[in-house]
């Protein structure tokens, strides 16, 4: 755990380009702000740039550095609780494919055989009438899954969002830490870049179209997902955010830089109906029917 980290919001007045842009660094012992008008930020990566780290504003105004000495890297001040997991027959006893909506609206727009091994690649699991995305870390560990219901259309329901850790354990024992939806199959492929999207279904269905990509997903929009930043070294990245989400992303993308990554992002969604992704632009554009058809012939 660091000393000091960015406060995404709220974001203040820039001391460079004057624009609310600016997230000051906090002092992660306190929870107070370090010299907010001076050190942190700004989110206009191309318009301003400006960044000041601690050490920084340490050297330049020595007056700020703390009276412990300000130390980057605090592990005695950390009490760790270790992430839970889950047990692997919870995943398996929930693979046999039953009745479901979801799968039976994809089964008439994509190619079955793709279908099928994507449902086998991303250990897709099924409950009721419910299907489960199983959140699997790069390590094979399973952390937790989210059991969802659709409707006939291939819409969620979204009245029906259930975590699988808490349908099992005792939620106040569990200590979650979600990964990314796909996250597993990165060592599986080390030769692909990786494209993250918002939503499970997104990932699932581009995975069957973009053979050459890994597709994960973040399985929310504010849901950056940190601590599953060191799996993504190595490889290009490309955010594809939803309509809604793509200032965040921007701002998403500005971080994963400042840790090293290979990042850009791609807009496709922009100008859309609000909550647009690329599924739907894929489905309302009739392109998937299309791929069905090729691959039948």
């Amino acid at each position: 755990m660091y000393r000091f980290s960015l406060r995404r919001k709220p974001q203040i007045k820039c001391p460079s380009c004057g624009q609310r842009k600016f997230s000051p660094y906090i002092d992660n012992l306190t929870g107070v702000p370090l010299a907010e008008e001076l050190c942190g930020r700004c989110s206009r990566e191309n318009n301003c740039n400006y960044h000041m780290p601690p050490r920084e504003l340490f050297e330049e105004y020595p007056e700020y550095l703390p009276d412990d000495g300000g130390d980057e890297v605090v592990e005695s001040y950390v009490v760790r609780k270790e992430t839970s997991l889950m047990e692997q027959e919870d995943l398996i006893n929930t693979l046999t494919i039953k009745d479901n909506s979801l799968i039976s609206f994809l089964q008439t727009v994509l190619p079955e055989q793709e279908l099928n091994q994507a449902i086998e690649e991303y250990f897709i699991g099924f409950t009721e009438s419910m299907i489960i995305f199983w959140q699997i870390d790069i390590d094979g560990d399973i952390r937790t899954g989210k059991k969802m219901l659709y409707e006939k259309t291939g819409k969620r329901d979204k009245k029906h969002l259930y975590l699988m850790h808490k349908e099992i354990y005792d939620a106040d024992d569990f200590v979650v830490k979600e990964c990314y939806f796909g996250e597993h199959l990165i060592l599986q492929h080390p030769e692909k870049d990786i494209s993250i999207v918002e939503s499970e279904k997104s990932a699932f269905i581009c995975s069957i179209i973009w053979l050459d990509q890994i597709w994960l997903s973040t399985g929310g929009k504010n849901k950056w997902l940190e601590s599953s930043w060191p799996a993504l070294q190595g490889r290009h990245i490309t955010l594809i955010p939803d309509e809604d989400a793509i200032t965040d992303w921007e701002e998403m993308m500005s971080e994963m830089r400042m840790q090293n990554l290979d990042v850009s992002i791609d807009k496709i969604c922009e100008g859309r109906d609000p909550q647009s992704d690329i599924a739907d632009i894929l489905l309302n554009d009739g392109f998937l029917p299309v791929i069905k058809e090729i691959e039948e012939e």
